[in-house]
């Protein structure tokens, strides 16, 4: 079964303290830069031994990782922290345990990681469709004028939306105005994009050193 479906009744917990570690721990002042330093540390779930006489030390400022096989008692031990079922361990930190989660789609783990930033995403995103300018030629800018505008308008309806969502009274009016005009705006370009006919200033010479000049700094960014 899963750690978080996990029975904590069926976990036993135990460690040597001594009484001056047991007094240095529950004291408010030297608690709060103590090290984290258990020596003992013995976790079992239903008689099943995972952790014997195990050394937990963990100190202040650093970061730390835990490595090991499935089921070697890593998550157990977490939760046992959080909970601080652990003896010795200070009472007066704060830790907080982020369940793991079963969630996956078809994008590959460096595609998962790279969209977690947003900005980052919206960026590349936005590389993606001036890249099509590099195609050559005036209407090949021209589209991807179009395409960069459709992705930033509906960046801006995602922060519209989401604030529009917070307000009530006169400040939520002014945002769902502000929101509507986002999805009309979003609206008019999606249609825009969908056409091949382009104005005399979309194909001038300015327009295509404007995309050029924008892919260049979406780049560096």
């Amino acid at each position: 079964s899963r750690p978080d479906d996990l029975d904590d009744s069926l976990v036993e917990v135990s460690a040597r303290v001594s009484r001056f570690h047991k007094e240095a721990v529950e004291d408010e002042k030297t608690s709060a830069v103590a090290d984290v330093d258990i020596h003992g540390v013995c976790i079992a779930v239903a008689g099943r031994e995972l952790l014997v006489d195990a050394h937990l030390k963990l100190c202040p400022g650093q970061r730390y990782g835990f490595i090991g096989r499935n089921g070697s008692g890593k998550s157990t031990l977490l939760r046992a922290m959080a909970a601080r079922r652990i003896p010795g361990y200070p009472p007066n930190y704060r830790t907080l345990l982020v369940s793991q989660e079963d969630v996956g789609d078809e994008r590959t783990p460096v595609e998962t990681v790279m969209s977690a930033h947003d900005e980052l995403a919206s960026l590349l995103q936005e590389e993606a469709a001036l890249i099509f300018s590099e195609k050559g030629g005036a209407q090949a800018c021209a589209k991807a004028r179009r395409h960069v505008d459709l992705l930033r308008a509906r960046g801006a309806l995602r922060v519209a939306s989401a604030y529009e969502s917070k307000l009530s009274g006169v400040r939520g009016k002014a945002a769902r105005d502000a929101l509507l005009a986002a999805e009309h705006k979003v609206s008019a370009l999606e249609l825009a994009a969908l056409k091949d006919d382009y104005t005399p200033e979309e194909l001038s010479v300015a327009a295509q050193a404007q995309v050029a000049s924008e892919l260049a700094d979406v780049r560096e960014r």
